[in-house]
């Protein structure tokens, strides 16, 4: 897309990422590390797989994201996992922010945030919140950058 200045989720790549969990039942913040898969945008579809490892789970938690571009600077996005099954939201970006919501669902157990910043060396700094049903509530901060360019 010539008018989104973003690499990330706008052009086909792979991504690195690193940062810290914060969960409501866990004194200690949890490090961990994530990679994303983005491929090529289909009309106004983009696909993108993420994997996220937590030092010291044996389980890696997969994510699926299909991203439907509708105006410039607006997005829906639709997130899957095993955990919460299939949740949707709406997003925007601008020159140098990409966020979406998740909005909570008649009878959904999940909500939350991602917002990602465009850093002038090319990198992002990301932060996201989500509650659950139950309470478990997660704050989640890092940073992520080109595979193969300098984080």
């Amino acid at each position: 897309m010539s008018e989104c200045p973003h690499k990330f989720l706008f052009a086909p790549g792979d991504w690195l990422g690193e940062g810290t969990i914060q969960l409501n039942l866990v004194q200690e913040p949890l490090k961990f590390f994530t990679s994303w898969k983005v491929g090529s945008q289909a009309g106004a579809a983009i696909e993108c797989m993420q994997e996220v490892e937590v030092k010291g789970l044996s389980e890696r938690m997969s994510n699926a994201f299909d991203i439907q571009i509708e105006d410039p600077g607006t997005l829906l996005i639709k997130l899957e996992n095993d955990s919460i099954g299939s949740v949707k939201g709406r997003g925007l970006w601008d020159d140098k922010v990409v966020a979406w919501e998740y909005e909570k669902e008649k009878g959904g157990e999940f909500e939350g945030f991602e917002i990602f910043e465009l850093q002038k060396d090319g990198t992002y700094l990301f932060r996201s919140e989500f509650i659950s049903q139950d309470q478990l509530r997660s704050s989640i901060s890092g940073k992520l950058w080109l595979k193969g360019e300098a984080k």
